[in-house]
């Protein structure tokens, strides 16, 4: 199991540019219509008996209006690391409605620390 601690992003408006130029979210929304918000952040990852990783992840936390299938969930990963051309994402998933905000936060199964 690994363990993400965010850390600051030392230059925000690159990054912001940087998905705004994407298009990320956009596409993301277009793609997954029930995707409702998303935060975009990069980690430092430490696992046990493996101490800190060299390499940082991105880190995708979604909020959708409804459960994401298994297959969305991989294709919104497998479809992430294309666009941002590394093989170190880390999913996180919210299923949130009007009457409450139900977490149902899913750890991608098969994040590595290795950057493209």
């Amino acid at each position: 199991m690994g363990i993400g601690y965010g850390v600051g992003i030392y230059d925000f408006q690159l990054i912001r540019t940087a998905l705004k130029n994407l298009g990320i979210p956009e596409e993301l929304q277009a793609l997954f219509p029930d995707v409702a918000e998303i935060w975009l952040s990069q980690a430092i990852i430490w696992k046990q008996g493996m101490g800190l990783q060299e390499n940082p992840a991105l880190v995708l936390n979604l909020k959708s209006t409804q459960r994401l299938s298994n297959d969305e969930q991989v294709k919104i990963e497998n479809w992430l690391k294309k666009r941002m051309q590394t093989k170190a994402i880390e999913l996180v998933i919210e299923v949130t409605n009007n009457k409450s905000s139900t977490s149902n936060s899913k750890r991608n199964r098969n994040s590595t620390t290795s950057a493209k």
